[in-house]
């Protein structure tokens, strides 16, 4: 991913590695992230609360080269930029677009939600508590981690 697009770098290691959702993932902005590698936190609202999470020290280092040195506006930002504008947030359709990208030259088609799936599935391989599993990727209950784990 990293060879193809730092934004997609980013992206896939917020899923993978850190078990957020998609929306929470573009709704970040570069105010939320918080003290550097392997200290890097992010602040995000779940269900009306702020959420405090600790970062992958691998996806740390991704946000530091995505964002260079910019110091405000949103991590992940649309490619086309006008000189001295504002840099537009990354859209669902444009973070499809790069996810796209590691499945080309595959049969299987790489997703959002099957790169999460596999954040949750290989947490509980590794013996991780379900109730730590459904906090860490943000679902109501149990059964939401049960389901993923069944599809995968």
């Amino acid at each position: 991913a990293a060879s193809l697009d730092p934004r997609l770098e980013v992206l896939v290691s917020l899923l993978v590695s850190d078990g957020l959702k998609l929306g929470e993932v573009l709704a970040l902005d570069i105010d939320q992230i918080n003290g550097k590698a392997p200290k890097t936190t992010i602040t995000i609202c779940r269900r009306g609360e702020a959420k405090r999470i600790i970062l992958h020290p691998d996806t740390a280092r991704a946000i530091r080269r995505c964002i260079g040195s910019r110091r405000e506006g949103p991590l992940l930002t649309s490619a086309r930029t006008t000189s001295g504008a504002q840099p537009r947030r990354l859209t669902r359709f444009g973070a499809d677009h790069l996810i796209r990208q590691l499945s080309r030259g595959n049969e299987s088609r790489v997703t959002a939600n099957e790169l999460r799936r596999f954040h949750i599935s290989t947490s509980h391989e590794q013996d991780d508590d379900l109730e730590e599993v459904r906090e860490r990727a943000g679902l109501a209950n149990v059964r939401g981690v049960r389901r993923y784990i069944a599809q995968s």
